[in-house]
């Protein structure tokens, strides 16, 4: 995978990497306040009537960390 063309290809992507390049970003929640968040890829592919500015890495992120290891936390 080569998102960069001045890199040389030999270079191992990572999560830190994506990081450093500005691909992953991370928002705080007054930040969230003003963003046009997709949930998915999908979302922002078949989109064009919403602008987004921003996606999801997966769809659980969005209630947190520690949310997300309580199991069914959708089925109250």
């Amino acid at each position: 995978m080569v998102l960069d063309k001045k890199l040389d290809e030999r270079v191992k992507w990572n999560f830190e990497t994506f990081c450093q390049k500005g691909y992953i970003e991370f928002l705080d929640v007054e930040e969230e306040e003003g963003a046009m968040i997709a949930m998915n890829l999908h979302d922002l592919k078949e989109s064009s009537k919403y602008s987004y500015t921003h996606c999801e890495i997966h769809p659980a992120m969005i209630l947190g960390v520690c949310a997300s290891i309580i199991p069914f936390p959708d089925h109250n």
